[in-house]
């Protein structure tokens, strides 16, 4: 995920009461939250969550991971008044990847808030923050579909985010990459100035380290421009400075994988995202 500017937050955890070594059970409004261990052998642990109402399960987190630390649930004040919603995480436990998350708000009846499976290319850490100050948190997630793209290392993946934002009429967290383009893009001149130097550097020797070091800065920019709703800028200073052989196929293999993503659908089907 490139580094994001955050205003200040207050001291402390926001979560006020979550799952711990200690603690498998939460209550709040009426409902108890359970992490449960749907096992038949002590050795081989389901870990999942469920909530109850009046004793009755009226949710269920379908997925389950071996490993009990990567189940977390807590109360968060998500929406800047006095009530409380519950964020849901689970971790798969792999190197990179990926965290799977769900906020919930535990009204009469339960209302999801977000589910970000719903976008199956979201994989990263969640941060929730109050990117534009206005007393309600944001949601960002890292976009993990670029992870050794092209078989370029970890290291020199592109982490483009998805930012969503509740939104009073949809009563829900939508897609608002276009509202948060200036995180993303907040060093974009200097990025753009170390683009036009490492193809100077390709043109002059073609040196492997330096062709590799275009490929994956290219397409970091290209990627944060693309998820900002901005990818005609984007998509033109690739074709400026990106001077290596394969240029054509390259662009060709980004534009497919492109389609696959659910948040680049949304963004570009009417000038969705916000």
């Amino acid at each position: 995920m490139v580094a994001l500017s955050r205003p200040e937050q207050p001291s402390g955890s926001i979560v006020q009461l979550t799952f711990s070594d200690h603690l498998d059970t939460l209550r709040y409004n009426g409902y108890l939250i359970i992490r449960t261990d749907d096992s038949l052998d002590s050795s081989d642990h389901e870990y999942s969550v469920i909530i109850l109402k009046n004793d009755r399960i009226v949710w269920r987190l379908e997925e389950s991971v071996s490993q009990r630390q990567n189940n977390i649930a807590g109360l968060i004040p998500l929406l800047g008044n006095r009530s409380q919603q519950l964020f849901v995480e689970q971790f798969s436990g792999g190197a990179h990847c990926c965290w799977s998350v769900w906020l919930l708000d535990l009204r009469d009846s339960i209302h999801v808030l977000y589910c970000g499976a719903d976008y199956p290319e979201l994989g990263g850490e969640p941060d929730l923050v109050d990117f534009d100050n206005d007393g309600s948190r944001e949601i960002a997630q890292e976009i993990t579909l670029f992870h050794y793209f092209d078989m370029i290392s970890y290291a020199g993946s592109p982490h483009p985010t998805a930012f969503f934002k509740y939104s009073e009429k949809a009563d829900k967290f939508v897609l608002a990459n276009r509202s948060f383009s200036q995180l993303p893009l907040k060093d974009a001149d200097k990025r753009i100035s170390e683009l036009k130097q490492l193809s100077a550097a390709v043109n002059r020797s073609r040196n492997s380290d330096a062709t590799e070091d275009l490929k994956s800065t290219m397409l970091a920019l290209v990627l944060d421009y693309v998820y900002s709703g901005q990818g005609d800028k984007g998509w033109a200073l690739f074709d400026r400075y990106y001077v290596l052989t394969d240029k054509v196929a390259f662009k060709t293999k980004v534009q497919d994988a492109l389609e696959k993503s659910r948040v680049y659908r949304e963004l570009y089907r009417r000038g969705g995202g916000n």
